[in-house]
């Protein structure tokens, strides 16, 4: 739990959160399994700001909360279909 919560004061910190929900309505998501999730993540936070640099993306978020019902956290892409599927790994 401790983790849990260190982890979300990061992300917010470093404007990587996303909460429960995209800060916009139009993002796309992909669903990531929550064992993969120190890999989209990185350290420091630097893959995740390096997968919004090189896709174009104008903003991608991690959400905090595991998705109901199942073992993954959804990824929200802000931008334009291509970048969504640069990120996506199209």
């Amino acid at each position: 739990m401790v983790q849990q919560l260190k982890n979300k004061e990061f992300l917010i910190n470093n404007g990587l959160d996303a909460g429960q929900g995209p800060s916009n309505p139009n993002a796309r998501s992909i669903a990531v399994p929550s064992e993969c999730i120190h890999m989209v993540l990185g350290k420091g936070g630097d893959t995740l700001k390096e997968i919004q640099y090189t896709s174009g993306a104008e903003r991608v978020e991690l959400s905090t909360v595991v998705t109901p019902g199942t073992n993954s956290r959804n990824v929200y892409v802000d931008g334009t279909y291509e970048a969504y599927m640069k990120v996506r790994g199209n």
